[in-house]
């Protein structure tokens, strides 16, 4: 018997065979009902029950689509030619320029009357007038769409709802015609008012998570961008500000919760805010990948883009272009940033470079998502939770990367810096440490000096002494150098033991020290501490040595050169 082994030469084969089969089994059954034609079967008859879901409604729905700008209800062709079944893509019919006609017959099954509620789930959709016609000859209209103030629905939600009062046994029709600058997305169904509410709770709940991540999101870039002063915490802010406006128009919340009764903002905050999105986001990778360093052509073109849709997004919002011309220019440039930093971005990840590996998992997700969205929109893919959501969801992985980039970015800087600290730390030490006796030399007390000359005020005086030893030379004379360094080490020993922790001592050069306190008090004190200083020097070493200090007082915005100056002048203790 023949085993195959996942590792041996023909592994992969029975994968990509299954691959292979799986995308056969999902493409042949649409290249099948188009090459039928939209009409080549009719439309069902559809039988309204407890059990009907959206696809009975989308296969007996009828769509007749090339009408003329400006048709209406009331002026439909009252021809029955040029009705046909709608499409295999459930729920979209594609890009459409011009409107489009509906219409849907049913019978409500025996005991499946009363209220019902009929809804389009595609909060973008510009102008919709619906008219049902009942069993009775009475007809109710009703006009929705993101054009109109929403105090003017029929149902106060954030999908496209009317009320219906169905009679059980009876066959209604419905008519109606769409007009949208978009794709004709209509994911149209008959449900029960509670199903109606509870779905609109979830998705209610959905968006509130989205949307409370973004805030999240912002705040933390804001936050963190006022802190580091970098630029790309604010393109990275921005970017998640157009998202998370965009996401708010496009699923319905801002007309339902923000904006409603604005029509320059039901018209075009969608686009404003899809365009300020993709602007900031050329001007974020080229920060995060440093290509003005790296890439300056690129660097260039990237922000010569941002720059493109700036303009765009001021033109459009006052009115010097139109909405499809906004939306092609979204349109082309949107795969831009992925398609221009690819290369330098998997260039980068190859070397090691872990922001650019993880920008490369964003993008790979994004990707995958944003083909759907654009799938659906050219209306190749039907409607349903997780084609409708991708786009969301692929966004916020996105920008979960970008968190983590940016978070990178700061731990290398700080990284960057304290090795700069540590590296420059001992250089000033050794700059400003007297090597003999560790204590400062005359660089490390005038800088040191500074900060303990800023806390002195006129209650509290500061004083200088200045130490001079006696009798020093004939110590190197007699004893050598090697005595008169122990000799220097031990009053270093002792000046340092002697005075307080935020008090100064430095040695300024030979045999001479320098002892600065702060924060005295009065006269006496200074006295005193001169006179504790002064008996440091009585100790011998083989001979005897003496220390001279010098006291004056001073005031206390005195210069430490001055109070230098006053020390030597001074008489001795």
């Amino acid at each position: 018997m023949i085993r195959w082994h996942p590792w041996g030469p023909k592994a992969g084969r029975r994968p990509l065979q299954a691959l292979v089969r799986l995308l056969m089994a999902c493409l042949l059954p649409w290249c099948a009902a188009q090459a039928a034609g939209p009409g080549a079967h009719p439309a069902p008859a559809l039988v309204l029950g407890p059990h009907t879901t959206e696809a009975a409604v989308w296969q007996a729905l009828r769509v007749r689509t090339g009408l003329p700008d400006g048709t209406q209800l009331g002026n439909l062709p009252a021809s029955p030619d040029g009705w046909r079944a709608a499409p295999p893509t459930t729920g979209n019919l594609g890009p459409q320029r011009q409107p489009v006609a509906l219409r849907l017959d049913w019978l409500v099954a025996a005991g499946s009357g009363g209220d019902w509620m009929l809804e389009i789930d595609y909060p973008s959709l510009d102008h919709i007038e619906l008219q049902l016609l009942g069993p009775d000859g009475r007809t109710q209209r009703w006009t929705l769409g993101d054009a109109h103030p929403f105090s003017q629905r029929a149902v106060a939600s954030r999908a496209f709802a009317v009320p219906l009062v169905l009679q059980p046994g009876q066959h209604y029709q419905l008519l109606g015609v769409v007009h949208t600058t978009g794709s004709m997305i209509l994911p149209i169904r008959l449900v029960r008012p509670e199903a109606f509410r509870l779905d609109e709770s979830r998705a209610m709940l959905l968006q509130g998570w989205i949307v409370g991540a973004l805030f999240c999101l912002l705040v933390y870039a804001l936050s963190l961008g006022r802190a580091l002063r970098e630029p790309a915490h604010l393109w990275f802010a921005l970017n998640v500000l157009g998202t998370g406006v965009f996401f708010l128009s496009y699923e319905g919340l801002g007309v339902q919760h923000v904006w409603g009764e604005v029509a320059w903002a039901r018209e075009k905050i969608t686009m404003l805010a899809a365009l300020l999105g993709l602007g900031s986001a050329f001007l974020y990778v080229d920060a995060v990948l440093d290509l003005a360093r790296r890439s300056p052509w690129l660097s260039r073109t990237m922000r010569g883009l941002a720059l493109l849709l700036a303009a765009a997004l001021v033109l459009f919002a006052l009115g010097g272009i139109d909405y499809r011309t906004a939306y092609l220019a979204n349109v082309v440039l949107s795969p831009a940033p992925l398609i221009l930093a690819l290369p330098t971005a998997w260039r980068l990840a190859r070397a090691g470079d872990r922001v650019a590996r993880t920008l490369l998992v964003g993008w790979a997700v994004f990707g995958a998502c944003a083909l759907c969205f654009t799938l659906l929109q050219r209306g190749l893919l039907p409607m349903g939770f997780w084609v409708g959501h991708a786009f969301q969801f692929g966004t916020l992985v996105e920008l979960m990367t970008w968190m983590v980039v940016l978070g990178s970015r700061t731990r290398a800087s700080h990284m960057a810096g304290e090795l700069a600290v540590r590296e420059r730390d001992p250089l000033a030490t050794i700059a400003q440490t007297d090597a003999l006796t560790g204590l400062l030399n005359r660089r490390g007390l005038q800088a040191a000096a500074e900060p303990l000359l800023a806390r002195c005020d006129t209650r509290h005086p500061h004083a200088v002494y200045l130490i001079d030893l006696d009798r020093f030379k004939p110590i190197n004379d007699l004893h050598g150098h090697d005595a008169g360094d122990a000799v220097l080490r031990s009053l270093a020993e002792r000046l340092t033991a002697a005075v307080r922790p935020d008090d100064l001592v430095a040695r300024i050069g030979g045999d001479e020290f320098v002892v600065m306190t702060a924060r005295l008090g009065p006269d006496a004190d200074a006295d005193a501490r001169a006179l504790a200083l002064f008996a440091l020097g009585r100790i011998d070493y083989r001979s005897a040595y003496l220390a001279n200090v010098v006291l004056r007082p001073a005031p206390p915005t005195l210069a430490l050169p001055t109070a230098w100056r006053l020390a030597r002048a001074c008489a001795r203790v």
